[in-house]
């Protein structure tokens, strides 16, 4: 059953908000908060990260161990 903050931050999710999608860690926790409640949310937000990642000689696979 979602929520009225579920709805909000699905919301945010779909319009690409920079206050969820600019910091990984707030990204990461709304993304987990969507999929646990049945929203269908893909993992594409997490594509920019992995490029910054990259880019600084970071891998995204490791830091999600």
């Amino acid at each position: 059953m979602s929520s009225n903050i579920d709805d909000q931050v699905y919301s945010s999710w779909l319009g690409r908000d920079e206050e969820i999608m600019l910091d990984v860690t707030t990204c990461a926790m709304a993304f987990r908060l969507l999929r646990m409640n049945g929203y269908d949310v893909s993992s594409g937000a997490f594509e920019f990260w992995n490029l910054i990642l990259f880019h600084i000689g970071v891998h995204l696979e490791f830091l999600l161990i």
